[in-house]
């Protein structure tokens, strides 16, 4: 049985893992070495289940063809490759490149939207937040970005969790951006990934873009997490 928070602020994706037939993981870094081979897989479930094999933290923003990142079937065959070369290697075919963000591998198109960088680089006095999951926490960001840079007069959104979902304190971020306080949250406990991507097959501003947060202890979460419209 999962639990159902509501959550109302005033001033909510689908992976599919391949065959997996071997993982093997040294160390939590992005230069930790990691063995993977998984069969007939999308780019999304590949970079997933890197992170969790590796305990890397991650970042996905998706571009003008989000969809391809769960369209795309691939073999992939990692031996012995760092997290972050493991990475790059799944999303080069896509025109996506990778990068190293306070410990966290962060994955973002090639030609990026200048509307889109403006969202990830808004910087907020994020306030201090208890007792939450780090599901809640993602939500959290997802509505405070929508009213601060999209204006929304109101939010609200429900978030699932497990029943024994670990719980943390975020301590309050001043001037910190969108981008800072995801990769602040993936960082928290069994880490996790954040992903920015499309709620209407147009985006053109922050309404249109959505911002989930998965740990990697929580199949159901990493579950929900897919492509867009």
């Amino acid at each position: 049985m999962r639990c159902r928070l509501w959550v109302v602020l005033m001033l909510g994706f689908g992976y599919t893992g391949g065959i997996q037939t071997q993982t093997v993981a040294d160390g939590s870094s992005p230069w930790s070495r990691v063995t993977l081979h998984l069969s007939q897989t999308s780019a999304l479930a590949a970079i997933i289940d890197i992170g969790k094999v590796s305990h890397q933290p991650l970042g996905i923003v998706l571009g003008a063809n989000a969809s391809a990142f769960c369209a795309s079937q691939q073999k992939v065959d990692i031996e012995d490759e760092s997290a972050l070369d493991a990475v790059a290697r799944v999303v080069k075919p896509l025109k996506y490149s990778v990068a190293t963000k306070q410990g966290v591998v962060v994955v973002e198109p090639d030609a990026i939207a200048q509307w889109l960088t403006a969202i990830l680089e808004h910087r907020y006095d994020f306030p201090a937040l208890t007792g939450l999951t780090i599901t809640s926490l993602g939500t959290r960001l997802d509505g405070w970005m929508k009213m601060e840079v999209g204006h929304a007069p109101g939010y609200a959104a429900s978030t699932h969790h497990a029943p024994n979902a670990q719980r943390f304190d975020l301590g309050a971020m001043m001037s910190a951006s969108t981008e800072e306080i995801a990769d602040r949250i993936v960082s928290l406990g069994p880490k996790a990934v954040w992903m920015m991507g499309p709620n209407t097959p147009n985006p053109k501003s922050a309404l249109d873009m959505d911002i989930r947060v998965a740990p990697y202890d929580d199949p159901d979460a990493l579950g929900s997490l897919n492509c867009g419209p």
